[in-house]
């Protein structure tokens, strides 16, 4: 059994934020402009890549702004402003994300971000509380792996409130799947001195499948 104490739970949550953006439907109504511009930018770039047979495994950095755009309801051109000025994807989709849950502009968020403070000090000028920060996280992780490995929002919601990793989650999540088992029948097969692939072998399941 691995778990996890409760404040690294949080930093390894607020990593899967990007990683949400590309992987999830849209979950939240933006604005007309966000929403068009936005599909535009997707269409365009996808459109250029089968007229010149170009294979791309990754979005490329305007859809990916266009993607956040669309999952947070942030106009298009100020996420591209950023961006323009140097500011990096990561922290234009932390500022989207604390612009959505506090109903303020993504300017006025950029504005309260400099080097010398945290990201957790702008949630709270923002106004944030750490309850809601830790109910949106939770629910973009149990959307995440529902999404991927079919797993109840409440399975889900007790395993990240048990403290397990979140990559321990969706590793035993994919081996459940393969040996149609319970998630937490094949968590509990992880220990200290195990791997996820001694798992697998005592399963006779592959990754690779």
């Amino acid at each position: 059994m691995v778990k996890l104490k409760k404040y690294r739970v949080l930093v390894g949550l607020s990593r899967i934020l990007l990683i949400s953006v590309l992987m999830l439907p849209i979950f939240f109504s933006g604005e007309a402009e966000a929403s068009s511009q936005a599909e535009a930018v997707v269409v365009d770039s996808i459109q250029k890549r089968q007229l010149f047979d170009v294979p791309k495994r990754w979005p490329d950095r305007n859809e990916i702004v266009a993607l956040i755009s669309k999952q947070y309801g942030i106009r298009f051109s100020s996420l591209l402003k950023f961006c323009d000025a140097g500011g990096r994807l990561d922290e234009a989709c932390h500022i989207a994300h604390i612009a959505m849950l506090s109903n303020k502009s993504f300017d006025s968020i950029v504005s309260l971000k400099h080097g010398d403070n945290s990201w957790s000090e702008v949630f709270h000028k923002a106004g944030i509380s750490e309850d809601v920060i830790r109910a949106y996280r939770k629910n973009i992780a149990a959307d995440m792996l529902k999404l991927r490995y079919g797993i109840d929002h409440e399975i889900s919601f007790v395993l990240i409130d048990e403290c397990y990793r979140l990559g321990d989650i969706s590793r035993a999540a994919q081996l459940a799947v393969l040996a149609k088992m319970d998630v937490r029948e094949v968590l509990g097969m992880k220990r200290i001195n195990n791997s996820w692939d001694d798992v697998a072998k005592l399963l006779e399941v592959s990754f690779d499948a």
